[in-house]
């Protein structure tokens, strides 16, 4: 006979009935899309940018303060400033490109909706739980000259949020049907308005 301790984390964990997550990645072009329309997009680049022009500056002052060169002459000590200053700047901009080739991670679980995205220089998890939400729709969405498959949730407030799973004109593997069924195993209503 079980103990009450296992029959709690069976419950916790969902015990028989519990259903498989289901994850994808969105497509690139969906979600460089939406951050594009995001004025807060940069926002996580600025400490970094200013670090890197604060950096050499001191640098640049650093020989200025002992009132000699920190190398040979003042043209090397001022170069190396500046090429270190440089260099930080270049590791902010080759971030933020590859910001731009990175997509969101969308998990169906127990708790909600899970997404995983790289916002500037940090990475964002974002749980909507599913008491938040009234009902999923699939629908068909034109953006930026390509057609996809979005899965929309509709939230209790009257937002929606949408999540790209496929780009009809070259579409990929993403287990369409399971995501149908794990939104309806949490209790949540799913349409198709394609």
């Amino acid at each position: 006979m079980p103990s009450k301790q296992a029959g709690k984390w069976a419950s916790f964990l969902g015990g028989a009935n519990r259903v498989k997550p289901i994850q994808w990645q969105e497509p690139i072009s969906f979600r460089n899309y939406f951050a594009s329309q995001d004025p807060d997009r940069y926002k996580n680049f600025y400490p970094l940018l200013y670090t890197g022009l604060i950096v050499s500056i001191l640098m640049m002052g650093v020989p200025l303060l002992r009132r000699s060169a920190a190398d040979v002459d003042w043209a090397v000590s001022t170069a190396v400033a500046f090429g270190v200053g440089a260099m930080i700047v270049a590791v902010i901009l080759f971030v933020a490109w590859i910001n731009t080739k990175t997509s969101r991670f969308v998990v169906i679980n127990p708790q909600g909706i899970f997404v995983k995205e790289m916002r500037g220089a940090a990475y964002v998890f974002t749980t909507w739980p599913w008491g938040q939400i009234d009902c999923c729709s699939f629908e068909r969405m034109e953006l930026g000259g390509l057609t996809y498959l979005v899965l929309s949730a509709h939230m209790a407030d009257g937002a929606e949020n949408y999540y790209g799973i496929n780009i009809y004109e070259s579409p990929r593997s993403v287990p369409v049907d399971d995501i149908q069924a794990a939104i309806r195993a949490h209790g949540c209503a799913v349409e198709w308005n394609c």
